[in-house]
This record gives structure tokens, C-alpha cells and sequence, in this order.
């Protein structure tokens, strides 16, 4: 089921406790009877709660792409794995520039419009959707419209966008994308160029230690023959190997980036 490279990361997980469901509220006496030595959350409202109960609690501040880098070298001073944690944010600038590198003077009129989304909400993903595109040498077509950290559009503004590329949020979108009748004169569905994300430990869509490997993705998908030679399959087994300590076959890297794990 989703989720399931969690726990081949760590199998201890699926004994735990649930301390909070996905958007719900933290669950503060399951919390007290495991006392943990530190707490980290993403959300600001949840310091307070938990200094008020005396549990320590360390809040990780994560909007931008590039914030992941420090909350790694965080992560690695508290528990004492400063250079795992260097290793990371080494791999994450190198992976991160080597698209660049590759399209650094293809003028925009030649870089595919890209655009990602979740279709069944109409919404352009988080902000760090843009910048993913950006990275792997595309036009984030959402960019310039977006004036929050997540936004949604209409049929009119996808027709008017017309993306090159449309990457879905997950693998069950993309048969309904490429069946939509209105959808018919979008380049992307003229072309066959509709993709899913890829879901590992978490959808590399989103913010996740991931994100380095979704640049990599991204930039093969939209220039498969500039980048003919990535071998995504191998770059995944080496990034769980060498950051999560799991080791993982080229079948299940395979279903990681389809989007299906």
C-alpha cells in the first residue's frame, strides 16, 4: 500500500503508534506515554501545545527547496551523523545543478512548458513544484500566476497555459487526463507527454529528502534525449543506499518512479 517505502526503510515503524493522523491533531497523552526525547514538527501551532506539556521539541522550518539542506545538517548534529548529513547536502547541490549544466543554453522559446498538477482539485501543487521544473531546465507554466503557496485554475487557464509536459500527481490521473475530450489541443496530450510523479518514502512532488531525485526525473522526462544516459533506476538505488540505509532492487526503483509504490 502508499507508504509502503516507509516502512522498508524502517520496519520498526509499522509497530508504533499513530501520535497523529494525516491532518488531524496531535495526539498528546499517546504522545506522553512514549516520552520522547525530542518531538520535530513542521507545524508552528504545535510548539506551543507541545512546550506547554513539557516535551522538547525542535520546529523545522521547510518552504523553500533548498531549506531541506539545513534541517539535514540539523538532523545530523542531533543525532550525531554530521557527515551523512554533509554527504546530503553535497549529492542535493550536485543533483540538483546537473540539468543545468546539460540545457544551460537552450534559449526558453526551447524549453518545454511544464506544468504539474492535481487534476481532480485543479490546483498547481505546492511552490516547490515551480522549482523543480526550473531546476530540470523547464517552464514552470504556474509560476507567474501563483500568488500563495498552493493555487488552483480552471480549464481556460490549462487551455491557455497549452503545457508541453503535464505531470500528474499520481498514476490514477493520467488516464483521465489523456481521455478528456476539452483536453484534446493541449501539446502535451497531442503528444503522448503526460506523466505521474514518482512516490517513494514520500511523493517527490512534495517537500521530501527526495527532491533532488525529482529533478533528475523531471529533467529526463522532458529532455529523454539529452538525458538518454541517466539511469534513474540506478540513481535510486544508490540515493536509499547511501541516505536511508535500505537497499532496494531495480524492480522496486522501477515502481518508484512509475508512481505506483
Amino acid at each position: 500500500g502508499k507508504w509502503k517505502y516507509q516502512y522498508a526503510i524502517e520496519p520498526g515503524l509499522k509497530n508504533k503508534p499513530t501520535i497523529q493522523p494525516a491532518g488531524g491533531e496531535i495526539n498528546i497523552e499517546e504522545l506522553m506515554k512514549i516520552n520522547p526525547d525530542v518531538v520535530f514538527t513542521m507545524e508552528r501551532g504545535q510548539v506551543e501545545t507541545l512546550e506547554k506539556n513539557d516535551i522538547p521539541v525542535i520546529y523545522l522550518s521547510w518552504t523553500d527547496a533548498e531549506d531541506v539542506k539545513g534541517l539535514m545538517r540539523v538532523l545530523g548534529g542531533i543525532f550525531d551523523e554530521q557527515e551523512r548529513a554533509e554527504r546530503y547536502v553535497r549529492y542535493f547541490d550536485e543533483a540538483t545543478a546537473r540539468p543545468g549544466k546539460v540545457v544551460a543554453s537552450l534559449p526558453d522559446d526551447q524549453r518545454p512548458k511544464v506544468l504539474f498538477c492535481n487534476y481532480n482539485s485543479m490546483s498547481a501543487g505546492l511552490k516547490i513544484s515551480d522549482w523543480w521544473i526550473e531546476k530540470a531546465g523547464g517552464i514552470a507554466v504556474a509560476k507567474n500566476k501563483r500568488v500563495a503557496e498552493s493555487m488552483t485554475f480552471d480549464l481556460e487557464q490549462l487551455l491557455a497555459w497549452d503545457p508541453d509536459v503535464i505531470i500528474l500527481f499520481n498514476p490514477e490521473q493520467t488516464a483521465p487526463v489523456r481521455n478528456d475530450t476539452r483536453l484534446s489541443g493541449v501539446s502535451a496530450i497531442k503528444n503522448g507527454n503526460v506523466y505521474a510523479a514518482p512516490m517513494g518514502a514520500h511523493y517527490w512532488c512534495q517537500r521530501t529528502s527526495e527532491t533532488p531525485l525529482m529533478v533528475l526525473w523531471t529533467a529526463k522526462t522532458i529532455y529523454p534525449e539529452q538525458f538518454k544516459d541517466l539511469d534513474m533506476e540506478a540513481e535510486v538505488i544508490a540515493f536509499y543506499k547511501e541516505f536511508y540505509n535500505c537497499d532496494i532492487t531495480r524492480d522496486q526503483a522501477a515502481e518508484i518512479l512509475s508512481g505506483t509504490a
